[in-house]
C-alpha cells in the first residue's frame, strides 16, 4: 500500500486504536453478508418466478429501493468512520439500535424465532462494532483532529 494513500486515510495510520480497526472490519463483514443475502433473495425470486403480478412487482421494487438505500447508507457510514467523522458514530448507533429492535420485533410478532436466529448474529456483530466505536481509545481518536502531513 502506498504511503501517500495510507496518510490520507486516518484508519490506516499507525496510531489508530485497534478497537476502531476491528469495529470497521466487523461493519464491513456485516455489510458484505447483507449484500450476499440481498443478492440471494433477488436471485431466488427471479429463478422461481415469484414476482408475477403488478402488486408483487411494486412490492419487489419497493424492497429493492429500501434495502439498496440501506446498503448504500451503511457503506457510506463505514467510509465516514474510516475517515474519522465523529457524527457517523452516532448515526451508526441509531441505525444499530433500530436494526436490533426490528429483528426482535419481527421475531416476536411473527412467532418465528428463526428470524432472530438468522439475523441475530449479524445484529450482535453490528452491536459489538458499534460499542467498539465508543470505548475509551475510540472516543479520544474521534475527538482528535488529524493534521495532514506536509
Amino acid at each position: 500500500m502506498k504511503a501517500a494513500f495510507r496518510e490520507t486515510v486516518p484508519i490506516l495510520h499507525k496510531e489508530t486504536p485497534k478497537t476502531i480497526q476491528i469495529a470497521v472490519i466487523l461493519l464491513i463483514f456485516v455489510w458484505v453478508v447483507e449484500v450476499l443475502f440481498f443478492a440471494h433473495m433477488a436471485w431466488f425470486a427471479i429463478q422461481h418466478n415469484l414476482i408475477v403480478s403488478p402488486v408483487q412487482r411494486l412490492g419487489a421494487t419497493t424492497l429493492v429501493v429500501i434495502f439498496g438505500g440501506w446498503l448504500v447508507l451503511k457503506a457510506g457510514l463505514t467510509v465516514c468512520l474510516a475517515f474519522r467523522q465523529n457524527w457517523a458514530r452516532y448515526v451508526e448507533l441509531l441505525l444499530t439500535v433500530f436494526g436490533l429492535m426490528m429483528t426482535i420485533d419481527a421475531s416476536i410478532n411473527t412467532g418465528m424465532w428463526t428470524t432472530f436466529v438468522t439475523f441475530g448474529p449479524l445484529d450482535f456483530a453490528n452491536v459489538a462494532a458499534t460499542l467498539l466505536l465508543f470505548v475509551g481509545p475510540a472516543n479520544a481518536w474521534f475527538r482528535r483532529i488529524s493534521t495532514p502531513s506536509a
